[in-house]
């Protein structure tokens, strides 16, 4: 289903024309897009004296333009890079993808974005890989149905639960088996078909009325009271041999007959409407059209519904929706997200399925409707039931008959987005303030979400409908604001008041001592220098900062903290603080803190010297009590922490004797541990004797040693390993 706003008609063609004459015709053919004649033109120019890289490249943009991607791609790789203009060789790319080339296209697009770049080019350079990721993006089951036959079905329609509508090129007018030269095909009208039991459906109907006309007609939409429909038609040729689309309108009556038909003022002959879909409240219509101004081919317009079903007040819907290449077939969910079909956005080939995720009518971001609804073909023309759950899909995927109809249900729904607004003011004057940054963590996701307050202390941010929301508010000579907001279905206004700073701020900076990578949520406890009443407290935040506004401080103080810095997994750490007060401002501190690991020798983390004792006693001596007591320290910071007291002697001595001496002064220090620490358990001691040597100086029975003093006392050690934390 290609480039769906060049629907053509009867051209006919002289059977007896020169080279130059043919191209002429050709050429002629191609720009009225009857791309079916074209191509048979062009084929008869292959290796003639017309023969050229352009004339060539418009030959394979016709089979590209019919969906016939095997002929494209063949006639694509005979031309050189280098003579192709910026949309023929995104053509190719994606032939490319359509045939299942994923790695000749992935090339193509590097050239693409090398030497023509836009903003298709950005997620391509932001993730390369992002074609497997969406071929791995499941949103819908799909299925095939039995609505489909050998000719072209798509855009099905449901209504009145079980009624649908469809478009399909399955008929003929009266004696003549028409054919359009866009694509060699019969017209588009649209049916009507009911589904039955076991997934089938009634002999589809063409509408009642005066509907389907000797040209095409295609998608519609149908008013939530049953009583108008909108459609698209072909409108009449215009100057140029052009036949552009429309949108026309008819009142249903109780039988289901369509009356009334008449086009909307936006119809012109000078470009394409098409594909009309109302807002769930009827006042807004979203449909494509090529009106000129835009951003490429097709894009999607809004515009306001009048009383009497006309349309006013036309705008483009931007440049994150639309893009150089084409968009159509708009669905709005009962979400009020835009499901729409593109051949512009990233995707997996051809057209693909896409949702712009709204905040009321604003666009927030768009997302590849992924795989299953999407492939390497064409899919499009997605609509959805009344409570969003399940629809139907269009596709001419290979395994299909031209366009099919494929039943989908949605199984991973896309976010629903607000717009959460207010003002950012001082909290002692009220006076508004400017350039105020905004922080906003998805407490459940984790998605941040971020702006900044203008001039004025205004700020908008689009974030998460019913979601849990952590707020950071930050300006500089202001103290940092957290919060916790909660959202529900509608936009949300929140003003945020900041407190001005009005003495010295303390930043304390906690990193890993290891990998000097930042430590958050570690907690921050600062005491007075006695160590006894706790002044301030908090946590670091994701860069490992906490930060603390010390009030009523003024230049020349002399402030004198205990600060102590708390995180599971890592040992705890308490450390002086003295600073006097230059000027006010921000005062740093950086604490590193070192990261407990199972196995690990506490003394080879904090500073520890060795443990003497006197000659063949296990009594523990006053300067020894000093290092136990760093063991007592940590262990009580860390009250989960369980240790293994070992004692190692060296080699000289039986090694009998060297096992009891041990043993002894292990358990001997580990009770003196016991003594001070919460849960004494949490120790225990045990000799190794000469068993664990960290060197190769044994000397036991006939082994003789030549190590110096200096390397027997390596061996000679208390090691305090953690078991457990």
């Amino acid at each position: 289903m290609k480039n769906i706003f060049a629907l053509c008609c009867f051209i006919l063609l002289s059977g007896f024309l020169s080279a130059q004459a043919r191209l002429k015709k050709a050429d002629d053919l191609y720009n009225l897009k009857s791309y079916w004649s074209a191509a048979t033109q062009y084929e008869r120019l292959i290796d003639s004296d017309n023969d050229s890289p352009q004339m060539r490249i418009r030959l394979a943009n016709s089979y590209y333009h019919m969906g016939n991607n095997e002929k494209a791609v063949k006639y694509y790789g005979g031309i050189n890079l280098s003579d192709y203009q910026k949309e023929d060789l995104y053509n190719y790319i994606q032939a490319a993808k359509m045939q299942g080339d994923f790695t000749k296209a992935n090339e193509l697009l590097n050239h693409f974005c090398n030497n023509f770049g836009d903003d298709r080019c950005k997620e391509y350079k932001q993730n390369p890989n992002y074609l497997n990721e969406l071929k791995s993006t499941v949103h819908f089951t799909l299925t095939e149905t039995k609505l489909n036959t050998d000719n072209n079905e798509f855009g099905a329609y449901q209504f009145n639960g079980n009624d649908l509508y469809i478009v399909s090129d399955r008929g003929s007018s009266g004696f003549i088996n028409r054919k359009n030269l866009y694509n060699g095909r019969g017209f588009l009208d649209i049916y009507r078909v009911q589904k039955q039991a076991n997934n089938t459906y009634s002999k589809a109907k063409k509408v009642k009325g005066k509907v389907n006309t000797k040209l095409n007609e295609g998608s519609l939409f149908i008013t939530s009271d049953n009583k108008r429909v909108y459609f698209t038609r072909n409108n009449k040729k215009n100057t140029d041999g052009l036949y552009h689309l429309s949108i026309y309108t008819a009142d249903i009556d109780s039988k289901g007959k369509w009356n009334n038909v008449r086009g909307l003022s936006i119809n012109s002959d000078n470009h394409s409407v098409g594909h009309p879909v109302l807002t769930r409240d009827g006042k807004k219509m979203i449909f494509s059209s090529t009106i000129e101004g835009g951003y490429g081919g097709a894009d999607l317009y809004i515009a306001d519904v009048t009383e009497n079903g006309d349309v006013t007040n036309v705008k483009n819907m931007g440049k994150i929706i639309n893009t150089p290449r084409n968009e159509f077939f708009p669905w709005i969910s009962t979400d009020g997200n835009i499901y729409f079909t593109s051949d512009g956005h990233p995707g997996l080939g051809g057209l693909d399925n896409f949702v712009a995720v709204m905040a009321g009518y604003n666009v927030v971001k768009i997302v590849n409707c992924g795989a299953n609804v999407n492939s390497s073909q064409d899919d499009f023309a997605l609509t959805l039931s009344a409570d969003g759950k399940n629809g139907y899909v269009s596709s001419n995927r290979v395994f299909g008959n031209a366009d099919d109809i494929y039943a989908i249900q949605l199984t991973n729904p896309f976010p629903r987005m607000i717009t959460l607004a207010g003002k950012t003011t001082d909290l002692v004057s009220n006076q508004t303030i400017g350039n105020v940054t905004l922080t906003l963590k998805d407490a459940k996701t984790g998605e941040v979400f971020n702006t900044v307050s203008d001039g004025q202390g205004v700020y908008s941010v689009y974030v998460p409908a019913a979601s849990e929301l952590q707020l950071t508010a930050e300006k500089e000579e202001y103290i940092p604001k957290t919060d916790k907001i909660t959202t529900a279905d509608n936009d949300l206004t929140k003003n945020i008041s900041l407190e001005e700073n009005l003495g010295s701020t303390l930043l304390v900076n906690v990193s890993d001592k290891a990998t000097k990578a930042a430590v958050g949520d570690a907690k921050i406890s600062i005491k007075d220098k006695s160590g006894k009443t706790v002044a301030f407290t908090g946590k670091s935040n994701g860069n490992g900062d906490f930060k603390q506004l010390l009030e009523g401080t003024k230049k020349g103080d002399n402030l004198n903290y205990r600060i102590k810095i708390e995180k599971p997994g890592y040992i705890a750490k308490e450390v002086p603080f003295s600073h006097v007060i230059a000027m006010s401002g921000e005062i740093y501190l950086g604490v590193d803190l070192d990261k407990l690991e199972i196995g690990k020798d506490l003394a080879t983390i904090i500073a520890i010297n060795p443990i003497y004792f006197d000659l063949n006693s296990a009594k523990i001596r006053d300067d020894a009590k000093l290092e136990l007591d760093k063991i007592v320290q940590v262990m009580n910071e860390n009250p989960s922490m369980v240790i293994e007291l070992g004692s190692h002697t060296d080699c000289r001595s039986s090694a009998k004797y060297n096992l009891s001496l041990s043993d002894k002064r292990a358990k001997a220090s580990a009770d003196y541990i016991k003594k001070h620490i919460t849960t004494p358990s949490r120790i225990y001691g045990k000799g190794y004797g000469e068993s664990k040597l960290l060197n190769d100086c044994a000397c036991e029975g006939k082994v003789q040693s030549t190590c110096t003093e200096e390397e027997h006392a390596l061996n000679r050690r208390t090691e305090f390993k953690i078991i457990k934390f």
